[in-house]
């Protein structure tokens, strides 16, 4: 398979082989195609937006739509699948669940991320009955995709 490496410009090529079933080598295109290699225990598509202030995290697969969010102040995660569109180097997610919406925007050209997170209260709730999460909504903004650890460390 040989893929561009740069999605904004299409400059540069891949060929990736694939070894076993989940063990790939990605040959870089240079003078020395041989010679340069990446081995990769996959090919995912997996993505994460990480706000920068507070370490909570959205993942998702861009291919699937399988999502999952994680509030780092407390733990609390929450999955789910949206739809994901792809246009160039923009890349959005949206879902909306019973008990939750999700959505998040990411320019892959730039490396910048935004994304909102809103857990809603449960239907019949009452004071006999309260929510086991009470509702909030959770703002992500990620100015560097590229150093996302996405493991609720505290940062320095």
């Amino acid at each position: 398979m040989v893929a561009s490496v740069d999605e904004c410009t299409q400059e540069g090529k891949v060929l990736v082989e694939q070894l076993t079933t989940e063990l790939f080598k990605i040959h870089f295109s240079d003078e020395n195609i041989g010679n340069n290699f990446l081995t990769c225990d996959s090919i995912n598509q997996r993505l994460s937006i990480e706000d920068d202030a507070t370490g909570s995290f959205l993942v998702f697969d861009k291919g699937t739509g399988g999502y999952t969010f994680t509030r780092c102040s407390d733990g609390f995660t929450i999955s789910g699948v949206g739809v994901v569109k792809v246009d160039g180097c923009a890349i959005t997610l949206e879902a909306t669940q019973s008990d939750h919406r999700v959505a998040a925007s990411i320019d892959e050209c730039t490396q910048q991320a935004k994304a909102v997170f809103e857990k809603f209260a449960p239907a019949g709730i009452s004071p006999n009955n309260p929510p086991t999460v009470a509702p909030f909504k959770a703002f992500l903004s990620d100015l560097n995709m590229s150093n996302n650890r996405m493991d609720c460390a505290v940062r320095k």
